[in-house]
């Protein structure tokens, strides 16, 4: 699979070969094969959200140092629901549930107001398995562009 040509960042395009590189006889990678030292180019943005079925819920299990320094908060370990921003969080919940819906990764850019500032960024969303086909975690990437 070559990467798709919406995604333009060089480090959103590794992050997808890595991703396919990781894939065992056609089933999704795991959480669990993320080794930090393979995606160093990219660690400090990065998230991995768990995914819940009941009422497909999210929670940042991850929130990369970098993004969290940026934004000035970090959510490591809280749900999706406590993110500030309501308009960002419902965009992130309804991206986030298509990736879990249609299990293919989706990358686009983003411009979002925080705290009264506005950042763009390059986001690619990735479906993780722990059992190769239900998805039980989304590895994003995000790269700044201001």
């Amino acid at each position: 699979m070559q990467v798709p040509d919406e995604i333009t960042a060089p480090q959103l395009r590794k992050l997808f070969e890595w991703w396919i590189a990781h894939h065992v006889e056609g089933r999704l990678p795991a959480r669990r094969q993320i080794d930090p030292f393979d995606l160093k180019f990219l660690l400090g943005n990065l998230l991995i959200i768990d995914v819940s079925y009941d009422l497909i819920r999210f929670r940042f299990r991850l929130f990369g140092s970098v993004l969290a320094a940026r934004l000035q908060h970090d959510w490591t370990g809280k749900p999706l629901e406590t993110y500030p921003d309501a308009e960002f969080r419902q965009h992130m919940q309804k991206v986030w549930e298509e990736a879990v819906t249609v299990g293919r990764p989706i990358a686009s850019t983003r411009r979002m107001l925080f705290d009264g500032r506005y950042y763009q960024y390059d986001g690619l969303i990735l479906p993780l398995s722990s059992d190769g086909e239900r998805i039980d975690a989304l590895l994003v990437g995000v790269v700044p562009l201001d």
